[in-house]
């Protein structure tokens, strides 16, 4: 009897263990299922991630492309309207700047100077604890390590660091709105051009300028100096504002540049309806990019208004009916739209 027993008691030791052992085997391979299907569904998230890069840069390319294609266009035949043009301005006048003109160029240099140190260089870092962005690939490739008894440390947080750089460099580009009903501000718009150049020039900036209305072309190419105020007049029945600013991203590579970069619009916001949407949308790409945005109506920026807003950061300056009386208000707007932007 006792020997039964005894015997009942080993076989039920023995079958005791074997579904102890199997139950662990069922869940080591539960477990690595579980770590296959998280490998699985990363590895595809990073496919995924990997194809939506690969078509954002394409478009990126082919973009720049486009960009720098109307660049040399627009800029390649010299400043001013061609003869053969489609605009209808013309240059009405040509003068040397005055002393109130040159005082509102040195203001706004020095605002600009002190605004342009909001660029940063961007450094990716991952450390152990938040905060970041979770990497969930590290963190499953982790407890998997774990489970074998491979005991190591992992960084499954990514953040990004920025810190301000000595010298950056400072990119401005100038769209000016020629068409009719900008007629009045003409002589407006001609100083807030040289001004705005001038000022770049002084903090060793880089800056260019396009006229737009029926036609478009370039009063400032990258590099040059703009030694007199010109006026141009504004007898165009639409504006072709889309073409301007390629051209003008063409020739200075906001958009993909490095550096503290803006870009100052200097309209009434009147457009067309395809127009009108394309500023807006160039407008969100600017913010997207870190373009500071400083818009100028010159009139109370009613239509003007409706095209800022789809932004978050274009800063705009209504009524700068004289642009040397309120050099400090643009300086201020400017560094306030590379702040924002930063």
């Amino acid at each position: 009897g006792e020997g039964g027993e005894g015997g009942a008691g080993g076989e039920g030791g023995d079958i005791s263990e074997f579904v102890k052992g199997a139950l662990e085997a069922l869940q080591e391979a539960a477990d690595s299922a579980v770590v296959g299907s998280y490998d699985q569904l990363v590895d595809q998230q990073e496919i995924e991630e990997w194809q939506a890069e690969a078509k954002s840069r394409a478009s990126e390319s082919q973009q720049e492309k486009e960009h720098k294609d109307i660049a040399n266009e627009v800029f390649g035949q010299g400043t001013g309207p061609m003869a053969d043009g489609k605009t209808n301005s013309r240059l009405h006048e040509s003068r040397v700047p005055s002393s109130e003109e040159r005082s509102a160029a040195v203001l706004v240099a020095k605002m600009l100077e002190k605004a342009k140190y909001r660029d940063r260089d961007v450094t990716e870092v991952h450390s152990i604890l938040p905060p970041g962005r979770l990497r969930t690939r590290a963190m499953v490739q982790g407890a998997a390590l774990k489970s074998k008894g491979i005991m190591t440390q992992v960084e499954p947080w990514r953040r990004t660091a920025r810190k301000h750089v000595d010298d950056p460099t400072l990119t401005i580009g100038v769209l000016v709105d020629i068409s009719g009903s900008m007629g009045e501000a003409m002589e407006a718009m001609a100083t807030t051009a040289w001004v705005m150049s001038e000022a770049v020039r002084r903090v060793q900036g880089r800056a260019a300028m396009v006229y737009f209305g029926e036609g478009v072309f370039p009063t400032l190419k990258p590099g040059q100096h703009l030694d007199k105020v010109n006026v141009y007049t504004a007898s165009d029945g639409t504006e072709k504002f889309t073409r301007a600013w390629k051209a003008l991203d063409g020739s200075l590579h906001l958009l993909r540049g490095t550096g503290a970069r803006m870009l100052v619009v200097v309209s009434d916001g009147c457009y067309t309806g395809v127009e009108n949407a394309s500023a807006r949308r160039t407008l969100v790409e600017c913010e997207r990019n870190g373009v500071a945005v400083l818009w100028l109506p010159i009139d109370d920026g009613r239509t003007a208004r409706g095209i800022c807003e789809s932004t978050t950061s274009a800063v705009m300056l209504p009524n700068t009916k004289s642009p040397a009386l309120v050099a400090s208000e643009i300086g201020k707007a400017a560094a306030r739209a590379l702040t924002a932007a930063g």
